[in-house]
């Protein structure tokens, strides 16, 4: 388990190098994050369907075990990223004096935009 945190900080770290910390991930809204998620969880279903096959061999099954795994860390590191922008959203509206009102417009923007 230990070796396993390890590599999801690791992840986490490399994330953070490419999109430069909590600046960039905390103007994702939840909704993107799911498809953040959906994404890369895709990305591992295909590998877990591939390794299902009859046809491949040793070093193939190797190969997709390797990119299956890589994937699964991948998921785990940015739901920990989700989660935590979740809370530095959550912790500065708890300091805004119109969280309901602030609530309120997010949730009517992304309405009207699903109306278009």
């Amino acid at each position: 388990m230990d070796q396993i945190l390890k590599e999801v900080k690791s992840e986490q770290r490399l994330e953070d190098q490419e999109w430069s910390s909590s600046e960039h991930d905390d103007v994702y809204e939840p909704e993107k994050w799911c498809a953040f998620l959906r994404h890369q969880i895709r990305l591992a279903d295909r590998a877990a369907c591939s390794l299902a096959t009859d046809e491949i061999t040793g070093d193939e099954e190797q190969s997709l075990v390797v990119a299956y795994r890589a994937q699964l860390i991948k998921i785990a590191a940015l739901a920990i990223a989700a989660t935590q922008s979740l809370d530095r959203v959550m912790e500065a509206r708890r300091g805004s004096a119109d969280k309901a009102g602030d609530l309120a417009k997010r949730s009517q923007r992304r309405a009207n935009r699903r109306r278009k």
